[in-house]
């Protein structure tokens, strides 16, 4: 009895303490007759038992009392959860007044319960995260609330929002506003049994992680050295990032865990595509970087400039020669040149130097850097400043293609037929010769029109030199490719094996459409044609359809370097339900 007591207290002190900050409702507690006849009744409640000769209870009833368990009656509390009887010994026939037999006891059912409902909560969202005591969810979110009870049913469930006044519940709450919710919700039963009040913290979040980019390293404007790092950062101050990902060319996503070195990149042009998700689903829109990739220093050419005269048939130098220095730089462009003459101090180079304080054998040295700090080798020079000469320019080189050509950035593009024709100029001494060398084999002597015949990427070196040995030099980028585009069909509708004189023959319907398309692995393609069961060639402009019977189709596609590919095609078109 004093355990009972105690925990009665118990929850008296705890409806209480919740009651200070919050109203709950009255909930009785009570008796309840289920639809189906059954009479439940709170298990903490007194019961009281009355007699009456009547059927309306209303007319002659008198409360029962006891001699001889007097002490436990009026009132009297049901001792067993569940079931209890109240039992009087022999059924009594109503007709006969007789005793029925066999003997047996005349039962009434009562049912004590005494324990409360047990509710659940369920949130339907597409993802959540349990952090720290709080349930982080994406979007608009239902809560979906339900209770059991073991005895007299439940009557109904409470909850609250935010402190709200509790509100019966009868249908899914939508929390659709960015902001942390408390809810609060408990279930009573049919005989006033109280569960406790369950709360719990949910926050809806919406917005997706801020990322930001950094570059560490040498960079100018979108051109990254080697050197560079690039780093992403993202932010969630709700319910947390889970992943940034990011993908360069459109290859395979990748989840970043550290800076991206550049140094393993290969030089050239990318597009890096990043985005982040938080632990909740909610996802950046992506953004994209498009940047290059420089790892070539400038190439220096050095060059003596100066005037020279004829006196009395004699060559003579002017005194005033210059030392030129000229860089070529494939990307950043050159920020800076610095030259030492006959291992002076490194000076930085502003515009051409005056030789004439230097006599003999000249020692000339230099570096150069781009605005990404790519450093040039640095070369040496050797030019006698006191030997007369006419001419100190190199001829002018210059190249032609015969055949198709295309030219992308820095590379050009041509086929097997291309043929490449070089020409040079000096106005001065006279041109000597033109040599050219393709991917750094022993230079040749040009004749005449030549090409690069086998596929992939070719470095054509061309030097040319006037009759006083000036010489000019040239370096081109090829790229022979002899492939022809890919092609690629696709019939809109499935074949089906049709039985047709002991064999099997794979039929498409008549309603069939073919999708024809192609690309070029380096440059484009330029047309397509086909041609069908021998007729004569169309330029393709659409999906086909119309076939008939057994067909024979050929596709032709060029790129757009006249490289050609075809294919074959063998297919039946016919009624599916012969």
């Amino acid at each position: 009895m004093k355990t009972k007591r105690l925990i009665l207290f118990s929850l008296v002190c705890f409806l209480e303490v919740v009651a200070l900050s919050q109203v709950l409702p009255t909930i009785e507690k009570k008796m309840y007759k289920s639809p189906d006849g059954k009479l439940y009744i709170n298990k903490s409640l007194p019961l009281y038992l009355f007699i009456g000769t009547q059927p309306d209870a209303s007319h002659g009833v008198t409360r029962l009392e006891s001699d001889a368990t007097k002490r436990y009656t009026n009132p009297m509390y049901l001792d067993t959860e569940g079931l209890n009887t109240i039992q009087s010994p022999s059924c009594v026939d109503t007709s006969t007044k007789q005793v029925v037999l066999p003997k047996r006891n005349i039962i009434f059912e009562v049912y004590a319960d005494s324990k409360p409902p047990v509710s659940r909560i369920s949130i339907d969202t597409k993802r959540q995260q349990l952090r720290k005591g709080k349930i982080y969810v994406s979007g608009e979110t239902k809560i979906i609330l339900s209770a059991s009870d073991a005895l007299s049913g439940v009557d109904k469930i409470l909850y609250s929002i935010d402190g709200s006044p509790f509100a019966e519940y009868s249908s899914a709450i939508v929390l659709s506003e960015q902001k942390e919710y408390t809810i609060k919700y408990f279930a009573f039963d049919n005989v006033g049994n109280i569960e406790e009040i369950h709360t719990l913290l949910i926050v809806v979040d919406k917005t997706a992680p801020k990322i930001s980019m950094e570059i560490k390293g040498d960079f100018h404007e979108q051109i990254l050295a080697g050197n560079a790092r690039i780093i992403f950062q993202a932010e969630d101050t709700i319910s947390e990032t889970d992943n940034l990902f990011y993908s360069i060319n459109e290859n395979n996503p990748l989840i970043y865990r550290r800076p991206i070195e550049i140094n393993t990149l290969a030089q050239g042009e990318y597009i890096i595509t990043y985005w982040a998700e938080d632990k909740v689903g909610n996802i950046t829109e992506k953004k994209n970087f498009s940047f290059y990739v420089d790892k070539t220093p400038p190439t220096i050419i050095p060059e003596i400039m100066g005037k020279t005269y004829i006196i009395n048939g004699k060559e003579f130098s002017s005194g005033r020669s210059l030392l030129k220095l000229t860089t070529i730089d494939n990307k950043a462009g050159t920020k800076e040149i610095y030259y030492s003459i006959n291992n002076s101090e490194y000076k930085k180079y502003e515009k051409p130097v005056m030789l004439n304080n230097t006599g003999g054998n000249i020692s000339i040295r230099a570096y150069a850097l781009d605005y990404v700090n790519n450093r040039s080798e640095i070369s040496e020079g050797t030019q006698n400043a006191s030997l007369p000469y006419v001419d100190l320019t190199g001829p002018t080189i210059g190249y032609r293609f015969e055949g198709p050509y295309l030219q992308i950035g820095d590379t050009i593009f041509i086929s097997k037929a291309t043929k490449i024709k070089l020409y040079a100029n000096d106005s001065e001494a006279g041109l000597n010769e033109i040599l050219f060398s393709v991917d750094k084999k022993d230079y040749q002597k040009y004749e005449s029109s030549f090409g690069v015949e086998s596929d992939g990427r070719h470095l054509l070196d061309i030097s040319a030199s006037d009759n006083v040995d000036n010489i000019t030099s040239q370096s081109l980028i090829i790229f022979t490719d002899n492939q022809g585009p890919n092609v690629y069909t696709l019939f809109s509708s499935p074949s089906y094996p049709i039985s047709h004189q002991n064999e099997t023959r794979y039929v498409y319907p008549s309603y069939t459409k073919l999708y024809i398309s192609a690309n070029d692995n380096h440059t484009s393609v330029q047309k397509i044609t086909f041609s069908l069961n021998n007729s004569p060639e169309k330029e393709l402009t659409g999906f086909l359809t119309g076939f008939k019977g057994q067909n024979n189709l050929k596709i032709s596609a060029w790129d757009m370097l006249g490289n050609k590919t075809s294919i074959n095609l063998e297919f039946f078109v016919g009624d599916l339900n012969q």
